[in-house]
């Protein structure tokens, strides 16, 4: 018994030492801890974060990096959340203004029409075949449904332009300045801006949905050329859309980005890297999951002062920090469990197949088959989310 005893005592100390020593591998180092400590006193979970914000601001404009499945579904759940705070549409880059009477009509209809969600999806980018984006429609068309007779609907707004792809004939025409502008119709960011402005001069509050080279504020994104083995800083970006509602009403609007990768030093075409330096990854790594998903400012606080020194958006700042970039943050989880949107099978089909292909960006492109292009999707999901995967090897 005496032996036992011991055994057990000599397994406990064992065990004890063991747990200390995973305790202090996993210790958070000391020049991270200034920003643990402001996720564990400020963050707040993300719906929460984002409808806090109306309390002072009329627009708050969430951007993407695209195709990442928890960023659209984060936009279903955020709706009857910013209602409460008197919120009353969402204005998304991905339909188009044209298209807002079919909008209308969708939102307003008895029973949910998912071929027209998926017709206006169309519209806006023949190849845009993301289940997770169409079922924003849906999510917004059944919270209407759940609200008094005489309650205000929440609505969307289509922001992007019309414009007409089958004019680029070859691929040097997507450089060619003129071409360009007749593709785009003379439409461009200030008139996304325009659809939002005139809500907001009638006294709307909105939420914003775009990809975040859009999403714009006070940031100033660069523009850049090859320069040799790297890239050389020509100009700002004077033209988001985000930035012309900016100019209008100042602070009553802001950036809240949603953890994605950035670009690399090396420009638009170099292999993106985790944001921030990977900072916030470190620091969400090492609180761990009961504190994620988490939206914090980093507008203020110790986030607001992080430098970023090798990184794309940079360029032309001669002290770049997180702060200049957005306003809010959204983490909702690591890179390592990020999972792609899911592709609609039938989305491009044999009654749209002619406009899909008229309509596809890349004129070499346009022989594809319906079935080619739903392989293609996949593929192309697939090599997105192992990227992902990637981002620490």
């Amino acid at each position: 018994m005496k032996k036992l005893m011991l055994l057990l005592t000599a397994v406990l100390v064992v065990a004890i030492g063991c747990s200390e020593q995973a305790e202090q591998t996993t210790e958070m180092p000391a020049h991270l801890q200034p920003y643990a400590d402001y996720v564990r006193e400020q963050g707040e979970p993300p719906t929460e974060y984002i409808a806090s914000k109306f309390e002072t601001h009329d627009v708050v404009w969430l951007g993407e990096s695209h195709r990442i499945k928890h960023d659209p579904l984060l936009i279903q759940e955020l709706v009857p959340v910013v209602y409460k705070q008197g919120v009353r549409g969402l204005a998304t880059e991905f339909a188009r203004k044209e298209d807002q009477p079919l909008i209308d009509s969708l939102l307003r209809m008895e029973e949910y029409d998912e071929s027209l969600a998926k017709e206006v999806t169309f519209r806006q980018f023949v190849h845009w075949r993301y289940q997770e984006y169409v079922d924003i429609y849906k999510a917004i068309w059944e919270f209407n449904r759940s609200l008094p007779d005489t309650a205000e609907p929440f609505w969307v707004y289509g922001l992007n332009c019309s414009p007409d792809w089958s004019l680029v004939e070859t691929a040097e025409d997507r450089s060619n300045r003129e071409v360009m502008l007749e593709v785009w119709g003379g439409c461009g960011e200030e008139d996304w801006a325009e659809v939002i402005l005139e809500q907001v001069e009638q006294g709307d509050k909105l939420l914003a949905y775009s990809g975040i080279h859009h999403a714009f504020t006070k940031y100033l994104q660069p523009r850049v050329k090859p320069e040799g083995d790297s890239v050389e800083f020509v100009e700002f970006v004077q033209d988001r859309a985000a930035r012309f509602v900016y100019e209008a009403i100042g602070d009553r609007v802001m950036t809240v980005f949603l953890h994605a990768p950035w670009y690399g030093p090396g420009g638009y075409e170099d292999w993106p890297y985790p944001p921030a330096a990977g900072k916030v990854d470190s620091v969400m790594g090492l609180l761990g999951a009961e504190h994620y998903p988490v939206g914090f400012d980093v507008d203020t606080g110790p986030f607001s002062e992080l430098r970023v020194p090798h990184t794309l958006y940079a360029k032309g700042y001669e002290d770049f920090t997180l702060g200049q970039y957005c306003d809010g943050y959204i983490f909702q989880r690591p890179f390592a469990e990020y999972e792609a949107v899911t592709p609609i099978a039938d989305f491009i089909n044999e009654k749209n197949l002619d406009h899909a292909r008229r309509q596809t960006v890349n004129p070499r492109y346009r022989d594809f088959t319906v079935e080619e292009s739903y392989e293609d999707a996949i593929t192309d999901l697939r090599k997105q989310q192992e990227h992902w995967r990637r981002l620490y090897d």
